[in-house]
């Protein structure tokens, strides 16, 4: 591979893409970059999971929601419009 940490690959994007060498600079994406690098190479068995229950507490008739599905210490958002 290129390079051997996420910092070696975020110091190489931020000298070529930007003219003050900061690059990514935003902390989330600065953490999913390490996520990723600590993830590379691992082989993982799928798992597949099925909903046994969902809750609804006071779902808006229109506007904004939010949604966030948990397992242990994993969770997966998403946002969204509802429009009546």
């Amino acid at each position: 591979s290129m390079f051997s940490t996420a910092e070696e690959a975020l110091g190489f994007y931020g000298q070529q893409r930007t003219w003050d060498g900061k690059g990514v600079t935003i902390r989330s994406q600065q953490r999913y970059c390490h996520y990723f690098a600590d993830n590379l190479g691992l082989s993982r068995p799928l798992r597949y999971l099925s909903v046994t229950r969902i809750r609804i507490l006071d779902p808006p008739a229109s506007g904004a929601y939010a949604v966030k599905i948990r397992n242990g210490s994993t969770s997966v958002s998403s946002e969204g419009e509802v429009s009546e």
